[in-house]
């Protein structure tokens, strides 16, 4: 009771995740054992109380990890911007002249103040994060300074990382550009931090003069401080690099082999990328079952009209009988008047889904599945089969009812 008390306190008071559960009822279910071994103890109350739970944390574990590490979830929290990478570059470049000018201020000899040192440090070292492919932080938090002119050649290698052991050495990229600013901060920033009584050799300092704990702190801390609503880590660009490419990879921008070092230089793969994967490939199936169903049944079926999302809205006000018995509606509000409106969809048939759904598997297949499709030409297909609505009839109605049907077959696979 002691343990499952333990465990609801941390749930509920410290907040903490399924995983970090499970991993303390693992480190509970060892100490048990050496009760039992060494100390000669009975524990099989305790594993029976124990063990049942720690499946169960398991199994949390999992499901909150697919939640949590989603990219629509973490898109909803502000740990992904939507415009990927590409917004987070343009992030970077809109403060590059203010780092342009702390830069010539301390070259002419010039006090800077610390808030502008701190904004300086953070700004490169996030330029070495998003202009370049790095794999963990920890490798660069404790990049050496005498390294640094091995960065001219574009790239440098480190044992100094949490996954050494599986992968050995990391590689530390860096172009062109982000090295004038290395050199730069190694020139002119990083003097004015030294501690002169415990000088470090670390490239990058604090305030204080010594090595950052975690330089990943310093990425975070730039994006809240230029964008508040954004909270993003080194492990964020990591997945965000990772899973745009794998989308390019699956459109055929770039290699499988390409995609395979991606993943090496990251020093481990990403759950976000991977679970981006697998949607792909429920996407993919719920197409190709679509294809083989058209082959198979290639008839057109003229069925009722069913209920489905429509996408065109009409007024149905003159469908409603006079109930007010003789008030005057003059005397009402015009909102008022236009809440009592009530609108009805324009229902899809299975005919027309049947022709938008062909249309669709016929150009995937011509032109790849992530191709965007050319709604204007499918609107010209779908008008000359005379079974269309004309207010369904245009592209933006035509590609919601192809997203919903996706949606569906995705709910049911």
């Amino acid at each position: 009771m002691i343990v499952l008390q333990y465990i609801t306190m941390l749930k509920g008071e410290l907040m903490l995740k399924n995983g970090t559960i499970y991993n303390t009822l693992l480190d509970f279910t060892r100490w048990a054992q050496y009760l039992e071994v060494y100390e000669r103890r009975s524990i099989a109350r305790f594993i029976g109380v124990v063990v049942p739970r720690q499946k169960a944390e398991s199994k949390k574990k999992k499901s909150d990890i697919q939640h949590r590490l989603s990219r629509s979830n973490l898109i909803k929290h502000r740990q992904w911007p939507r415009g990927g990478m590409a917004e987070l570059h343009q992030l970077l470049r809109k403060h590059q002249k203010r780092v342009d000018r702390i830069l010539n201020q301390c070259a002419k000899g010039q006090r800077v103040a610390i808030n502008d040192s701190t904004f300086v440090n953070d700004w490169i070292i996030t330029s070495l994060f998003v202009d370049n492919p790095q794999g963990r932080s920890q490798a660069i938090t404790g990049f050496p300074l005498a390294d640094v002119v091995k960065l001219a050649s574009g790239h440098s290698c480190s044992t100094e990382f949490k996954t050494r052991s599986t992968y050995g050495s990391q590689s530390i990229n860096c172009n062109s550009f982000t090295f004038q600013y290395l050199e730069a901060y190694a020139k002119h920033i990083r003097p004015g931090l030294i501690d002169s009584e415990k000088p470090s050799q670390a490239l990058f300092l604090n305030q204080r003069g010594q090595q950052h704990q975690d330089i990943g702190v310093c990425v975070t801390r730039f994006f809240e401080t230029v964008h508040p609503y954004y909270h993003i880590t080194t492990t964020t660009l990591r997945s965000m690099f990772e899973t745009e490419v794998t989308e390019a990879t699956e459109t055929g921008i770039l290699t499988e082999a390409e995609r395979d070092a991606v993943i090496r230089n990251s020093g481990h793969s990403s759950t976000t990328a991977h679970m981006h994967y697998l949607k792909r490939k429920a996407e993919d199936a719920g197409r190709t079952t679509i294809s083989t169903h058209a082959k198979l049944y290639g008839t057109v079926q003229h069925t009722p009209a069913i209920q489905s999302d429509g996408d065109e809205w009409y007024d149905a006000t003159a469908d409603t009988a006079d109930t007010t018995g003789g008030i005057n509606h003059d005397a009402y509000d015009d909102d008022v008047t236009q809440s009592r409106q009530r609108r009805r969809r324009l229902n899809w048939t299975g005919s027309e889904l049947h022709h938008l759904m062909t249309w669709v598997c016929d150009y995937e297949s011509k032109y790849g599945t992530y191709v965007c499709k050319n709604w204007r030409a499918c609107c010209d297909a779908m008008r000359s089969t005379s079974v269309f609505h004309e207010l369904h009839l245009t592209t933006s109605s035509l590609r919601d009812a192809w997203r919903r049907e996706l949606k569906k077959l995705k709910l049911k696979i």
